[in-house]
């Protein structure tokens, strides 16, 4: 078969310079697609610890830790006379502030309250929690130590400038790890309760990592935009709110939003090894971690305690991170009508792709069964690898929680899912023309989205965007006319319509699997099925290096 032959059956055409070629070559298409994806996880990273010597109107890491050298000094659970000194600290580093704190008292539990009157009276409240017991076995630096000094820091910064415009009240809640008692007591038992118009609840599970605001109440709409104002660097995505609220999981939070309250919720959760464990101690506490859930306190406190709380509710909102640059968001209710636009733009490019004779049926239909199989053989492929480097993935640390969930780990593996989908598809590419490869993916993109958009509608946004550049990148292919050249400008063109997707998928991803971690085998398809789906998007550059070297799988 002649190259000729070769390059219309691989789905391109050739190349109108040899620096166009190498531009147009898989691997370097691959490799921009993995900085995007490096650039969008390290802009993740929690801010510079700010020190003691900070001016007063900001919030200090460093002034926090000194409240946190004695709070976190040793196991403090309900009970126990360790739990009785560090209530007494929290009192006396209150008064000391000028404030007046209170304790509401159950057979069980003490609840600290405090309550900085605002300067218009008569609205709602703003509510910010944090517990201040830990587990038996716990010093509870950051569970949840870090939130109680996040209070009496924001506290702090608070009184260095003019009064907000609504009441805030504190609460340093007893008892959260026996069954969250000191919540329960606050919302159905504590006369304040009915004040409150909102709540920012701060909790930790590891020892280092971005403060992530993962879950919020319904009809979040509203308390979204506020976050996107006042942290408009904010580390957060709508489809970790929806997985979460299907979970079993628990914290203070979920009483307030029980009792009817709307609120946010913001944890750091690498270091799941320190979590509830002798490890969890002020030495192994990452101070960036801590400096970034008090960043999130203070503007927010800033924010909602000048906003009128009356009214908090509105439409979910979907949302997320944007390269650690703003925290997009929109409605939920513009789901289904992007999900529409998007379905009827894939038909419009299939029929352009059958009209210039480009595209068939049948042709798609290899390239959907051909996604499909690469996914299977990518979840395989990174599976054996999870399996054959256990000596050095399966360490054990502490008192023997499994640390899966390393960036070392977390490289080696996306490295090999990356591998395994571009040589399948290299070998998919010899087969099935790189356009009907391209179509048949987007198939599964449109799938996906539809998918999401019904049942998981806070996660449809990584999908529907991806898709959006995805067609446009196959509408670009299939606009210039066959055995026409294919300008440096077209491959370049191709490789910027995958970007979308990797800014999307690597924050989620990385987030996903710290959350989760590398425990098992089943966390792997994580990691593998979207490195499938983003490398089909590059199929057409993965097919011209097959076109230009015939022999290279032979």
């Amino acid at each position: 078969m002649s190259q000729a032959n070769t390059i219309e059956r691989a789905g391109v055409r050739p190349l109108t310079s040899g620096s166009a070629a190498e531009l147009g070559t898989g691997a370097w298409a691959i490799l921009l697609l993995a900085c995007c994806a490096a650039v969008a996880i390290y802009q993740l990273r929690p801010p510079a610890p700010n020190p003691a010597n900070a001016p007063a109107a900001e919030f200090s890491s460093g002034r926090a830790l000194a409240h946190l050298a004695v709070i976190a000094r040793q196991p403090h659970p309900v009970g126990s006379p360790a739990h009785a000194e560090v209530r007494d600290e929290i009192m006396r580093e209150l008064t000391a502030l000028g404030l007046s704190p209170q304790l509401q008292t159950t057979p069980t539990i003490s609840n600290i309250l405090v309550r900085q009157q605002g300067s218009v009276g008569g609205g709602k409240a703003l509510l910010l929690a944090a517990h201040y017991d830990s587990v038996p076995e716990s010093p509870g630096a950051s569970d949840d130590g870090s939130g109680v000094v996040v209070l009496l820091e924001t506290l702090r910064a608070l009184r260095s400038a003019a009064p907000l415009r609504n009441d805030l009240i504190c609460l340093f809640s007893d008892g959260e790890e026996a069954g969250l008692q000191g919540a329960k007591a606050f919302a159905y038992a504590h006369p304040w309760a009915k004040d409150v118009g909102a709540v920012l609840n701060f909790e930790a599970r590891g020892n280092h990592g971005p403060a992530v605001m993962f879950e919020t109440s319904e009809e979040n709409g509203w308390l979204v935009a506020q976050l996107a104002d006042a942290a408009p660097q904010a580390v957060a995505n709508s489809l970790a709110g929806d997985i979460y609220k299907r979970m079993p999981n628990k914290t203070d939070l979920t009483i307030f939003k029980e009792a009817g309250l709307a609120g946010l919720n913001f944890a750091y959760l690498d270091g799941i090894n320190h979590y509830h464990s002798p490890l969890d101690t002020l030495a192994a506490l990452d101070e960036r971690s801590l400096q970034h859930q008090g960043a999130y306190a203070l503007a927010l406190t800033r924010r909602l305690g000048d906003a009128d709380l009356a009214d908090t509710r509105r439409p979910d909102a979907v949302y997320f991170s944007l390269l650690g640059l703003t925290l997009v968001h929109y409605s939920q209710r513009l789901v289904v009508p992007l999900t529409v636009v998007a379905l009827l733009l894939l038909a419009a490019v299939i029929w352009l792709g059958r009209k210039r004779g480009r595209l068939t049926f049948a042709g798609i239909g290899q390239g959907f069964a051909a996604t499909l199989l690469t996914v299977v053989v990518t979840i395989l492929g990174v599976a054996a690898a999870w399996l054959l480097t256990g000596p050095l993935l399966h360490r054990r640390i502490g008192r023997g929680a499994a640390a899966y969930n390393s960036n070392l780990d977390m490289l080696i593996l996306s490295i090999c899912a990356v591998l395994v989908a571009a040589l399948c598809y290299v070998w998919l590419a010899r087969r099935i023309s790189g356009w009907h490869l391209l179509a048949g993916g987007l198939l599964w993109w449109s799938l996906l989205t539809v998918l999401t958009s019904l049942f998981l509608p806070g996660g449809s946004f990584l999908f529907v965007w991806p898709l959006f550049s995805g067609l446009l990148a196959l509408a670009l292919g299939l606009v210039v006319p066959r055995r026409h050249p294919l300008a440096a400008k077209h491959v370049a063109a191709l490789a910027v319509c995958v970007l979308p997707g990797a800014l999307l998928f690597a924050p989620v991803v990385y987030l996903t699997l710290i959350a989760f971690t590398l425990r098992s085998v089943t966390s792997l398809p994580v990691l593998a099925v979207p490195a499938a789906l983003l490398l089909v998007l590059l199929t057409p550059q993965l097919a011209l290096p097959i076109a230009a070297r015939k022999k290279l799988f032979t």
